[in-house]
């Protein structure tokens, strides 16, 4: 169960291990997470093979994966992460290096948040929510 104490923990304690969590869709994302905010993005080969190298960089050196269990929702598990969790690196900055390993100008600052992200997407990039 998440607590405000176990929050704090992880946004405050340096060092906190990472998790990657996974998880395969039988549709399209936007009939799966109807009321999420999303954009279209399109990738150049080079752009996508760049996404794919730091995604499988994010997974911690293991052989096999590191499978930490389900994940929240359907088929999904958590893998052990390469970094550590904290303030200045939560999900929406791994985001945020991923897109910028594949030729996306993001900002950390505005990675913080969702919806700091997407606005960064709209201004630096063009992309408009579906």
């Amino acid at each position: 169960m998440v607590t405000v104490a176990l929050a704090a923990r992880a946004l405050f304690r340096p060092g906190n291990p990472s998790v990657v969590h996974v998880v395969g869709l039988s549709d399209r994302p936007r009939a799966i997470f109807r009321s999420a905010d999303m954009v279209r993005i399109e990738l150049s080969q080079e752009g996508f093979a760049r996404l794919l190298d730091r995604l499988e960089a994010s997974f911690a050196p293991a052989t096999p994966l590191q499978d930490l269990g389900p994940g929240l929702y359907g088929p999904s598990l958590f893998f052990r992460g390469a970094d550590t969790f904290h303030i200045f690196n939560v999900c929406n900055h791994w985001v945020a290096r991923l897109l910028s390993a594949a030729g996306l100008p993001t900002a950390p600052v505005l990675a913080t948040m969702p919806r700091g992200l997407l606005l960064d997407l709209k201004l630096r990039s063009g992309l408009t929510p579906l």
